[in-house]
Parts: structure tokens; C-alpha cells; sequence
């Protein structure tokens, strides 16, 4: 038994912690402490939309740069659209926040790869990393398309981005789908105002604590991952010296 616990002890140790890290995370979410975040930041973004469309742009960069906490900033776009009643003005504020939604992903996109690039040798180490790189050199019009579809659909970018950031997939590769992306989900706010849809109803798109249990759980794998590589390369090395024996 003990033996087993020995043999086992790293994955012991990642299991304890990612009970630890979901756990801390239940109760914060239990407790609404995210989500009090997330209303603080709506009341920033609802402060810039007063400025008009450069507050709409400056809010929709601000929602776009959090992570892993999902921000309605739709929801303020439609009171502001609705409140111009013009069909012109309707369609200039949903691309603006569309740009505005783009830039400020990719910027958080890129921050996200610049840290990622500081520790690429041991990230280099993670056979699920290894094998995303692979798979994305061997088809390489895939990371546009989940890009893309990111942006465009309401679930979270998060999902997609870190794990393109994790493995450096270069920023100006995202740069064009994500606009485009983000500016046709701000179109298609357009028929969601025709339809009446009132704002409150958008404001559960998607739940920051599923994206956060998700990149708990991956880049727990990615560390387990990481340090089990270094550990039997150490072995292998150790083992290496003891066949080789002192140098007389």
C-alpha cells in the first residue's frame, strides 16, 4: 500500500490540488463573490456607453479584456441601440462593439502568449500541448475557423484562446478572424432587437465558473504533465551516472 502511495504520489498531488482549487472556487462562486465582480465591471462599461460610441467601444474593449469572467456587455449595447430608434445608428453601434470586443480580446490574447512564450521549454514538455500543435501544423485552417466561431457565438472565448495561447499560435494569425467574428456577433444583436429580446435575458449567456473549472482542470493535466517529464528525465540521468560509476 504504501509502495502504491509512493509510486503514485504525483498524481496524488495534482489530485489534491485541483480538489482544493475547484473547491475554493465553488465557494466563491456560492457566494456571488465573481459575480460581484462582473456587476462592478457592468457598471464601468455602463458608465463609458453614456460617452457614446467611444464609450461603447472603450466598454466592449473592457468586457473583452477579462478573463475567465464572462462579462454581458451585449446587454448594455442593446439599451443603447434601442434608445437612437434609428436603423442607422442601430447598425454603426453593434460594429463598434463588435471592434471594440475584437481589440479587446486579441489584446488579452496577447498578453496571455506573451507569458505563455517566457515558459515555452517547459509547456514544450506537455504531450496534450505537443499533440494540439501537431494536429493544428497538420491542419492548419482549423485555428481560424474555432477562432472565428469563438468570437461569433455566444460561448466563451476562453475555451479557445487559452489553449492557442498555451501552445504560442501567433497573434496575428487571430487577428482578422476574431474581428470579424466579434463584428458579426454585434450584427447579429440587430435581430435580437427586432425580436424584442429584452437585455436582462442575455445576461446569462454563458457562466464564468464552467469556463474556470475547464482551465483548472487543463492546466492542472498540463502541469502533471510537465513535471512528470521532468522527473523521469532526472531518473533516466540519475541512472545514467550510477552505470557510468565515479570517474577515476
Amino acid at each position: 500500500m504504501r509502495q502504491t502511495l509512493s509510486r503514485r504520489s504525483l498524481e496524488i498531488k495534482y489530485l489534491l490540488i485541483g480538489i482544493v482549487l475547484l473547491s475554493v472556487q465553488h465557494y466563491l462562486s456560492r457566494h456571488g463573490l465573481l459575480q460581484n465582480v462582473q456587476e462592478r465591471t457592468i457598471d464601468l462599461i455602463d458608465t463609458a456607453a453614456s460617452y457614446g460610441l467611444l464609450g461603447v467601444f472603450a466598454g466592449a474593449v473592457l468586457a473583452n479584456l477579462a478573463i475567465l469572467i464572462s462579462v454581458p456587455y451585449t446587454a448594455i449595447t442593446v439599451t443603447v441601440a434601442l434608445a437612437t430608434g434609428d436603423p442607422i445608428s442601430l447598425v454603426v453601434i453593434c460594429v463598434v462593439t463588435g471592434l471594440g470586443a475584437g481589440v479587446g480580446k486579441i489584446i488579452s490574447y496577447a498578453l496571455a502568449h506573451n507569458l505563455a512564450a517566457q515558459h515555452e521549454a517547459q509547456l514544450a514538455a506537455s504531450p496534450l500541448l505537443v499533440h494540439l500543435q501537431d494536429f493544428l501544423a497538420a491542419h492548419p485552417r482549423t485555428a481560424p475557423v474555432l477562432v472565428f466561431l469563438a468570437a461569433f457565438t455566444i460561448l466563451p472565448d476562453d475555451w479557445v484562446m487559452i489553449p492557442l495561447a498555451l501552445i504560442r499560435y501567433p497573434v496575428r494569425k487571430t487577428v482578422v478572424p476574431m474581428l470579424v467574428g466579434k463584428v458579426l456577433h454585434g450584427l447579429s444583436l440587430i435581430v435580437l432587437i427586432l425580436l424584442a429580446v429584452e437585455p436582462e435575458e442575455m445576461t446569462a449567456s454563458s457562466r464564468a465558473d464552467l469556463t474556470l473549472s475547464i482551465l483548472i482542470i487543463s492546466v492542472l493535466v498540463v502541469l502533471y504533465q510537465i513535471e512528470q517529464h521532468t522527473n523521469t528525465r532526472h531518473h533516466v540521468e540519475q541512472a545514467q551516472k550510477t552505470l557510468e560509476g565515479p570517474v577515476s
